[in-house]
């Protein structure tokens, strides 16, 4: 057989479970089964023909797909900013939509002090920016979990990014204070206890809950971030979070009570991403 009727007949199977997005799951499985480019998959490989053991496989990633399993997990990789990252059961999947905070970060860092990633998860954040400043730049990434610095762990190997030191810390626990960083990133967990239950199950099922759940208002965590940043920021410092595409107007009240120039961007969608705030001389001391 060869491979581009195979591509077809997997794409018809998997446009009934997700006929939005269901071609960029096939290619993302025969990318991986073929260990080829998506470039490469339309220009050179589509009209050779497909070995049996592979088509088996193919076939097995398609069932797992269709039964909710992230395509990501099954691939074990996905990208982010132009990165390959590791990810598997046990760690928040990156999303394109956090690409806009890494965006925010290279609009205001001028190359001095270190930065500080907290809730990194897999280290897309943080290995994102290594990839994008100079490397004499510290980079902390922390996280609570075990299991998704492991992959962290491997991410920071595989992209050659020694300049990031991973550390299991909830929150700012682990953390001393005679630290001080430039920047603090964070995509903390953001989703009310109301929205996790309407989640689909490819999210629901699989991805870790308490990467994604925050309490009954999703702002739990957000709180305690923003007002332990400032121990940790240099004065100017600036905190950066995701949040919730609508948690804008609440988050802002929040982060006003101890940084100046407080905003709320917006995503390609128009829903609310990111808020950003700077902490000014009077929080320091506070």
């Amino acid at each position: 057989m060869k491979i581009k009727k195979l591509y077809n007949e997997i794409c018809k199977i998997l446009q009934a479970a997700y006929p939005l997005d269901y071609e960029s799951k096939a290619e993302l499985l025969f990318c991986h089964v073929l260990n080829c480019s998506k470039s490469e998959l339309i220009l050179r490989e589509y009209e050779k023909i497909i070995p049996s053991k592979k088509i088996k496989l193919i076939q097995e990633y398609c069932t797992c797909c269709i039964k909710g399993e992230p395509i990501q997990y099954i691939c074990g990789k996905t990208e982010f900013y132009g990165i390959e990252i590791q990810v598997g059961p046990g760690v928040l999947i990156p999303r394109p939509e956090t690409e806009l905070l890494i965006d925010e970060v290279l609009k205001i860092y001028n190359g001095k002090g270190n930065i500080l990633d907290i809730c990194t998860g897999s280290g897309a954040i943080a290995l994102a920016l290594a990839k994008k400043i100079k490397p004499s730049t510290k980079i902390i990434a922390s996280d609570i979990s075990t299991n998704a610095l492991k992959y962290a762990e491997i991410n920071k190997k595989l992209l050659r990014t020694p300049q990031i030191t991973l550390l299991q810390s909830n929150l700012f626990d682990s953390i001393s204070n005679k630290q001080k960083f430039t920047i603090i990133t964070a995509n903390p967990p953001y989703v009310t206890e109301k929205e996790y239950k309407k989640l689909n199950k490819t999210i629901k099922d699989y991805e870790p809950q308490n990467a994604l759940v925050a309490g009954f208002d999703g702002l739990n965590i957000l709180r305690k971030i923003a007002e332990s940043a400032k121990a940790y920021l240099n004065v100017d410092g600036t905190l950066i979070c995701e949040i919730g595409g609508y948690q804008g107007e609440d988050v802002k009240r929040i982060f006003q009570k101890y940084y100046k120039n407080t905003q709320i961007i917006k995503d390609y969608n128009g829903l609310d991403r990111i808020v950003r705030g700077t902490l000014s001389p009077a929080s320091a001391t506070v």
